[in-house]
């Protein structure tokens, strides 16, 4: 008879995917002799599945002995830690424990733990979620684990790299780190198909949001689930809900000060240093409080610069704009001059037109106007390279006014609220993008060129084309498509809207 717990275990190696190559590395690591002695660090993202990383090793190795400390259930500290290990060996010489100063219960510890690794070799401490325990680091750096035996093997995980002290001394040859990336898209089809997610559609919203990171696709997929099945993913209420959730989760400890400030001002750019995050906050920072929010796990170092996860800058925006949309726009405004500044944005502007010849002349009905499709495309253009800056442009938006008439001299996109001309255009365009990011393999290509060119305007071409692993020449070329492609769906988007 199965329990509940070998259950529950199955399900959960059943929905473990896209991390063999890491399995394998523990696996190596663990099969290596005690004169390669290495430390085993795992860290990244909230949510990224280092924990379940750790399960799934623990399952396939369940022969060996295992002592599990896990900081997300209690505090460890020395005290605590040398308790739950004691534990851990059966407390089997825990006669007189109260009357022993720590000096003296670590030194009992460190005997216990080396015999034991004597008759059961090797033996494994794993240590998850230090980062709510980092106080504990120097500990165990400086106590605990130099007089352990070499035949222990030791793993840690937590969110944030490892402190610039181990980089000292010997430890610097003897820690070997595992930085978790987010799932490949194909890891992440493989889970929503194990999750029952088969919908071609569903999956690409899905994938939109989440990012690859597990946990934003176990809630994605979750949401699936529920009654009107995959137009909750694209629901309003369950966007604002997941992303919350999200937010609290993986970026723990980041709701206090000054460290949401900078993550709210570093979300509206693509890349960003310290001069440009207080210029747009309005405020000078704190030097330490600024290199600390660089080290966290979602911010990367980019070009002289750094730069925030793409997912989580994605939340960190949609976040900012529900909680305080009056900062938002104040935000947007200021990265939006902070853009245009040539010491923060260096190479050829996005200003300029898309090489190729323009779409083959033909009329397409828009509502009560007609707009040729050459017309048509060069005004998204221009739409499109102003994206940001909408509300200042107001002759262009007294020319692009017809795209939003109907029939009754309303404008289609500022139902069911009134967002503005300017607002009515990025919603439109919102609607085009998505349809384009719902067909095939070059659909998507083209989307996420248009996204990050235009809608999020990550920098100059020769950057986008860098972040997508394009060759320059092969980038323009799907720019022009992208662009011509992009067109016809907006011209879609208002024909279905009459």
């Amino acid at each position: 008879m199965r329990t509940i717990k070998e259950v529950l275990e199955a399900e959960e190696s059943r929905l473990f995917v896209g991390r063999q190559a890491e399995l394998n590395e523990l696996e190596n690591w663990l099969a290596a002799r005690d004169e390669s002695w290495r430390l085993v660090y795992i860290h990244g993202l909230g949510g990224i599945g280092k924990s379940a990383l750790l399960k799934m090793f623990m399952r396939r190795n369940s022969d060996r002995t295992f002592i599990h400390l896990d900081g997300s259930r209690n505090s460890l500290n020395p005290a605590s830690l040398l308790t739950h290990i004691d534990c851990c060996l059966g407390g089997q010489e825990n006669s007189g424990e109260g009357e022993k100063d720590e000096q003296e219960r670590l030194a009992d510890i460190i005997n216990r733990l080396n015999r034991q690794a004597e008759r059961k070799s090797p033996l494994i401490l794993l240590m998850d979620t230090l980062e709510e325990s980092a106080s504990i680091e120097d500990w165990l750096r400086q106590r605990l684990l130099p007089s352990l035996s070499s035949s222990i093997r030791v793993v840690m995980a937590g969110r944030f790299p490892l402190g610039d002290a181990w980089g000292r001394s010997g430890w610097s040859s003897a820690i070997h780190s595992i930085h978790l990336q987010p799932l490949s898209r194909r890891a992440a089809d493989e889970y929503m198909a194990a999750r029952g997610c088969l919908d071609p559609g569903l999956r690409l919203r899905i994938k939109k949001i989440a990012g690859g990171i597990p946990l934003a696709l176990s809630l994605a997929c979750a949401a699936g689930g529920f009654a009107g099945g995959p137009q909750n993913v694209s629901d309003e209420w369950w966007l604002s809900d997941t992303i919350g959730i999200l937010m609290k989760s993986v970026l723990t400890g980041m709701r206090e000060e000054p460290y949401q400030t900078m993550l709210d001002a570093a979300c509206m750019l693509w890349k960003f240093d310290q001069q440009t995050v207080e210029r747009i906050v309005g405020r000078t920072l704190d030097d330490a409080h600024f290199h600390a929010f660089c080290r966290m796990p979602f911010v990367v170092k980019f070009g002289g610069g750094w730069r925030l996860d793409d997912t989580v800058r994605y939340w960190a925006e949609y976040d900012l704009r529900k909680r305080k949309p009056e900062t938002y726009e104040a935000y947007r405004l200021r990265a939006d001059s902070a853009w245009e500044d040539t010491s923060v944005w260096s190479g050829k502007a996005l200003d300029c037109d898309p090489t190729g010849p323009p779409l083959e002349a033909a009329a397409e009905s828009v509502g009560t106007v007609v707009l040729p499709l050459e017309r048509l495309e060069r005004l998204v253009k221009q739409l499109l390279q102003q994206y940001g800056r909408l509300e200042k442009s107001a002759e262009l938006l007294s020319a692009a006014e017809p795209l939003l008439k109907r029939d009754g001299g309303e404008a289609a996109a500022l139902k069911p609220e009134p967002v503005g001309m300017a607002g009515g255009i990025r919603l439109l365009f919102e609607q085009a993008l998505r349809q384009l990011e719902e067909g095939g393999a070059s659909e998507n290509l083209y989307a996420d060129i248009v996204r990050h060119a235009y809608i999020r305007r990550i920098g100059t071409h020769e950057a986008v084309a860098e972040r997508l692993g394009l060759p320059t020449r092969s980038y323009y070329r799907s720019l022009h498509k992208a662009v011509e492609q992009f067109t016809l769906n907006v011209a879609r988007t208002l024909k279905m809207e009459t």
